[in-house]
């Protein structure tokens, strides 16, 4: 019966692409949501078509959006409406070291939980990590070495084809390859919230008076005087001059 159902959608996906959403919308009432929605999912990126496409972010939004409705913790959701390059790009993270650093998510581009996803970790020995779920749901990692509190960190995360790389404050820290690149990144864009909950944070604020403009983090019961400064996202490679640039002034962009 299931399947059936699955297979009506799929079809009506491709022969009558407009009345997905409301396809899409009328999905969360069926029982075992998140399964069918999976397998879903799952069969529309086999195919390949410009509505095939649209269906498969759609439903994926859709998908996000419910899953970090209960996600435990607090940050800052986004879900954005435009499609993140799945090719080549590159986020920048800026984040202030505070006097402890808490296993936490700092940065989540999620496009499904276990594949196509992007995080930037926060590491209990302040170093940080590059984690990706490939197309293939495959996991890889690149990690840096640990920094002392109190040192502000320009975070680049960047990803051509297979290959991703870690980059802070101008210095590369490694590069892999994946199995398989992403098929697409996004929609959600998670500061702070890990959509399976384990390294959200507890709470969020704005940096108290006197302090540049960012966001605290408390972790663990602490807010350990960390901040979060700024989150951009590039739909290509930066240059090396481009990252040299950002490690000296990561807000040039807004001059």
């Amino acid at each position: 019966m299931v399947r059936d159902c699955i297979e009506t959608v799929i079809f009506l996906v491709e022969d009558q692409k407009n009345r997905l959403r409301e396809i899409v919308e009328h999905t969360e009432l069926l029982p075992d949501m998140n399964s069918k929605l999976d397998y879903l999912i799952e069969q529309l990126s086999k195919k390949d078509s410009p509505s095939l496409r649209e269906g498969q972010l759609s439903i994926s939004a859709r998908v996000l959006d419910i899953l970090t409705t209960g996600v435990v913790g607090s940050g800052v959701k986004i879900m954005m409406g435009q499609e993140i390059n799945a090719r080549e790009g590159t986020a920048m993270v800026v984040w202030l070291l505070g006097t402890q650093s808490p296993h936490m998510m700092l940065l989540d581009l999620v496009g499904d939980v276990n594949m196509n996803r992007l995080s930037v970790i926060l590491n209990e020995n302040a170093s940080i990590g590059l984690r990706v779920y490939d197309g293939a749901s495959h996991k890889t990692e690149v990690r840096s070495n640990s920094y002392p509190p109190g040192h502000r960190l320009v975070i680049l995360g960047v990803w051509k084809d297979r290959n991703i790389s870690l980059w802070i404050n101008g210095e590369l820290q490694g590069s892999v390859s994946m199995s398989k690149g992403f098929d697409y990144l996004g929609p959600a864009c998670l500061f702070g919230i890990d959509i399976e909950g384990k390294l959200s944070a507890d709470a969020v604020r704005w940096a108290p008076q006197g302090q540049e403009v960012g966001l605290n983090f408390k972790k663990n019961g602490i807010w350990h005087e960390s901040r979060f400064d700024t989150v951009t996202i590039w739909n290509r490679v930066l240059e090396k001059s481009d990252i040299d640039t950002l490690a000296e002034d990561p807000w040039v962009m807004f001059r």
